[in-house]
């Protein structure tokens, strides 16, 4: 998908597209207009608004938190319909949020709450759709959100709601209206405040705020706005014109997926999908919500992969459902590697229906028509009489899909219902030949990936990736390679295969050192 680079702070001043929306005296502007500081007291908040509503876009703005003390203040930034509404009790102060403040309102949000001294942010992130919320998630800030400005972004278009911190997507939710689900339509606002939420925010509540530290400043910079304004007559907001509703935007690209997953895993402290405190049973916009009224037939067909195995995913396609964003959930029994990073990576079709077994067998991200699979972050020469899998390697997820055979110089990974399955090495490599022979699933196998990669699973990760596309019986399957470096990814090469690939085995290699890859 990738996302545009946020706005410089030599772009345009705060009036040109926002106006203050209350505590009046509590907003300042400097340098030339290009930074505002909202502050909050005893007396009151603050906050500001744009001028015009949007039906889409990317919202974007740099933000520095309030430092010291700062348990039981919120800051927050979001869109609404309605600015002749009273918002000086806000009900959801939200850093980055898209309201629309209807009978059935919308609303995007970034909620920052406050921490003592020393401990870290949490960010809380909502979404609203005809008046549904209580779809709250919180992530741990891997950063100190008060000592510098950090970016925060929302990008909304038809198909999908993506949540960003400094370019690294921390939350998706998607357009599942085929299913029956409720999606964003109605034209925003932009917002950003500050307010007093110490009866929840900090310790549930039971942290309240010091004002003696008080007042508390939020910094704010970057007020250009890429967004269709509602105000643009009969022209549609879904409009490919606009560079955020064109094909490369429906769906995080394969690195962000892989960052996205690693974050959900290492930062996300909480999650309304897996909290059975609040849900006696599944949410109903989850997966198993829906899967009382049907469940689809799917056939667990496996691979074997001589020496070394990496990875196998095989699903039969059939008409998935997909929940909004109750996305799958990091455990031990999913992602796991030696390091304990993530190594999973789903990569989705157009329809995003995905298989994936969430934590506590709650919250499954849905049905998709194929998994990609975590796999090696490298992989050493093999042959079949050489050492057996257990050697170099060990089980990354889906253990009970795992078989290995010939004294474990033969490995079948397998998928079904429940899990994928994938191995890994037990070490990491800075260079060498890595070789595997594998036979594909064979059949029908649309819609199915199976790869063989090296991957280091980072925020600005590297990757070499060896990616099989399935596809109907009969027709030829199609190899995609993919180079990341640092991050920077989009180097897709295709090429079809000029043999089967699913009737014996093949040799797939990677050559890596100083001067090339091959």
């Amino acid at each position: 998908m990738g996302v545009a680079s946020a706005s410089k702070q030599k772009g345009p001043r705060f009036d040109e597209n926002y106006r203050v929306s209350w505590g009046q005296d509590h907003v300042k502007s400097s340098i030339q207009g290009r930074e505002v500081q909202i502050s909050l007291d005893k007396d009151t908040g603050s906050g500001i608004q744009s001028k015009s509503s949007y039906g889409s876009g990317f919202f974007h703005m740099r933000i520095k938190l309030p430092g010291n003390d700062s348990a039981g203040v919120v800051t927050t930034f979001y869109v609404r319909q309605d600015v002749s509404q009273d918002i000086s009790e806000p009900l959801h102060s939200i850093f980055n949020t898209l309201t629309s403040h209807t009978g059935n309102h919308n609303e995007l949000d970034f909620e920052f709450l406050g921490n003592r001294q020393g401990k870290p942010y949490l960010v809380q992130t909502n979404v609203f759709v005809n008046g549904k919320g209580d779809r709250e998630q919180r992530v741990r800030l891997w950063f100190d959100p008060t000592a510098a400005f950090h970016g925060y972004s929302i990008l909304w278009n038809q198909h999908q709601v993506v949540f960003f911190v400094d370019k690294v997507p921390i939350r998706v939710f998607e357009n599942n209206t085929k299913t029956g689900l409720d999606y964003l339509t109605q034209p925003m606002q932009v917002e950003a405040t500050i307010w007093d939420g110490d009866t929840w925010a900090t310790d549930d509540g039971q942290t309240k705020i010091n004002w003696t530290h008080a007042p508390f400043t939020a910094h704010f910079r970057s007020f250009a706005v890429d967004g269709c304004s509602s105000n643009s007559g009969d022209e549609s907001c879904s409009s490919s014109k606009f560079w955020w509703n064109k094909e490369q935007y429906w769906r995080l690209t394969h690195h962000e997926e892989t960052v996205y997953h690693h974050m959900k895993r290492k930062y996300m402290n909480y999650n309304y999908c897996t909290d059975k405190s609040r849900h006696l049973t599944p949410p109903p916009d989850s997966l198993l919500g829906q899967l009382s009224n049907k469940v689809p037939l799917i056939d667990s067909t496996t691979v074997g992969i001589h020496g070394f195995l990496v990875f196998y995913n095989s699903l039969s396609t059939f008409s998935g459902m997909r929940e909004a964003d109750c996305g799958p959930v990091a455990s031990s029994k999913v992602f796991l590697n030696a390091r304990g990073g993530a190594l999973a990576t789903l990569v989705k079709d157009q329809d995003r229906n995905l298989i994936l077994h969430g934590e506590r067998g709650m919250c499954l991200a849905s049905l998709w028509h194929y998994l990609s699979f975590v796999l090696v972050e490298a992989l050493a020469i093999s042959k079949q009489n050489g050492p057996s899998y257990d050697e170099n390697y060990k089980v990354a997820f889906g253990v009970h899909n795992i078989w290995p055979q010939h004294q474990g110089r033969d490995v079948q990974l397998s998928l079904d219902q429940s899990s994928g399955s994938g191995i890994e090495s037990k070490l990491s490599y800075l260079s060498g030949f890595f070789h595997l022979r594998i036979k594909l699933p064979g059949k029908d196998s649309a819609g199915v990936v199976t790869a063989f990669y090296m991957t280091s699973p980072t925020i600005k990760g590297n990757e070499l990736d060896f990616e099989f596309l399935g596809n109907r019986e009969g027709k030829p399957y199609t190899l995609q390679s993919n180079v990341i470096i640092n991050g920077k990814a989009g180097r897709e090469q295709r090429m079809h295969l000029w043999f089967d690939p699913t009737s014996s085995f093949h040799t797939y290699r990677l050559l890596w050192n100083s001067h090339q890859i091959v």
